[in-house]
């Protein structure tokens, strides 16, 4: 059974996005970065993924570049979706999955809702808080 405690979570950027896809990657910390993450010094609002030479980064959690691991596939996958169709990558939450550090990626673009999106959102939100508790 694998224990799973969330550390961060980044619920205010997502609404902003329309999610295609969503990646669990590994994170690659020397000493000081992990002090940071631990002791909650580390913000996942304002970061994002960027690929250089084949490697996925991620910028903004802490003044480092982290290095995200993942499977060489995903990584070409996500790579040409950037590519061709400018997609983005944000993290979502950062948690700890079995003493290991690991962070949920989403593949996403960025949607200009307007007042009747945001109520049609909403309104699934709601559906699914129904169909969940009934």
């Amino acid at each position: 059974m694998s224990r799973i405690k969330e550390l961060l979570n980044n619920r205010r950027d997502e609404r902003f996005y329309e999610v295609f896809d969503k990646y669990e990657c590994g994170l690659v910390l020397n000493s000081l970065t992990r002090k940071q993450i631990f002791n909650y010094e580390v913000s996942l609002s304002g970061s994002h993924g960027w690929i250089k030479n084949e490697e996925i980064f991620l910028r903004g959690l802490t003044k480092e570049n982290i290095k995200l691991l993942l499977h060489k596939e995903e990584i070409n996958k996500i790579a040409r979706l950037v590519r061709e169709k400018k997609y983005l990558l944000i993290p979502k939450n950062l948690y700890l999955k079995n003493y290991k550090a690991k962070i949920t990626l989403l593949l996403v673009k960025r949607i200009r809702k307007t007042s009747k999106d945001k109520l049609e959102s909403i309104k699934r939100k709601d559906e699914k808080k129904l169909l969940r508790f009934s």
